[in-house]
């Protein structure tokens, strides 16, 4: 999903996605040289769903982050190592 949204000053934004199939996380490539260090440690190459931002604004280094939902299984042991609990939120419909 890619779409780019502009708001004033109240920095509220309503959107919808979907997220991936087969629940709140989603499989890596796990061949070549990443997947033999992912079975070198004895992980899994699941990774927690999440969404990412790009964050700008006039006169501003544009910040690009993500977010995470906080009911998947693999939050602490994703395979990217990318995730900390200051990237994880609530999803409302």
């Amino acid at each position: 999903m890619q779409a780019r949204h502009t708001t004033g000053l109240c920095l509220h934004v309503n959107w919808g996605l979907c997220s991936p199939i087969g629940g709140r996380y989603y499989s890596i490539l796990n061949d070549g040289p990443f997947g033999t260090m992912l079975e070198t440690l004895g992980r899994h190459p699941r990774r927690a769903a999440h969404i990412h931002f790009i964050v700008s604004a006039p006169g501003l280094d544009p910040t690009i982050t993500h977010i995470f939902t906080p009911d998947c299984s693999y939050l602490a042991e994703g395979a990217v190592f990318g995730m900390n609990d200051t990237l994880v939120a609530d999803f409302h419909r």
